[in-house]
């Protein structure tokens, strides 16, 4: 959420109160029809979930995953008291394959589907880069360096908001 607002609360275009309404309403929208596959891939995507059968592995999975949150909060409170640099989905993923490997071994990892969560760290930055790059480029072209350039930001601005929304 940080990531997402620390800008506009930065820039006094939010106030405290409306980034965490807005946050709040995006955090919600986005959990609810997105969450599902994501918690699908956390929850039996990373390992092999038949190794867990039965009663034994079913406390396995649940002491484990209790595990992972706690972990996860741990390390996510202490390097924000330091400042450093923090992600809840990294801490997650780390949390998930080492209850994996210390639970039934090194083979009980699907290091496919692990890899492909990893690929997707450097891949994001990068896709987002370029499409900010390129969009950047199309408004300062097509908007900015017009001469009349407020008439072209009034007849843009519902279309990217189109675009961005959608």
């Amino acid at each position: 959420v940080a990531n997402s607002f620390a800008t506009a609360f930065g820039a006094n275009c939010l106030t405290i109160h409306q980034a965490c309404v807005i946050a709040a309403v995006c955090e919600l929208g986005g959990s609810v029809l997105l969450g599902g596959s994501v918690s699908d891939t956390i929850r039996k995507g990373m390992m092999d979930i038949k190794l867990y059968a039965g009663d034994e592995g079913r406390v396995i999975i649940m002491a484990g995953m209790t595990s992972v949150l706690l972990a996860a909060a741990t390390w996510l409170l202490v390097a924000s008291k330091y400042g450093l640099p923090v992600s809840t989905t990294h801490s997650a993923v780390g949390g998930v394959v080492a209850i994996a490997v210390a639970s039934k071994g090194y083979d009980s990892v699907k290091w496919d589907k692990v890899g492909m969560i990893v690929l997707s760290w450097f891949v994001s930055p990068a896709l987002a880069s370029f499409v900010g790059f390129c969009s950047y480029a199309v408004i300062k072209k097509m908007v900015m360096q017009h001469e009349d350039s407020f008439r072209r930001a009034k007849i843009a601005s519902p279309i990217l908001v189109f675009i961005l929304m959608f």
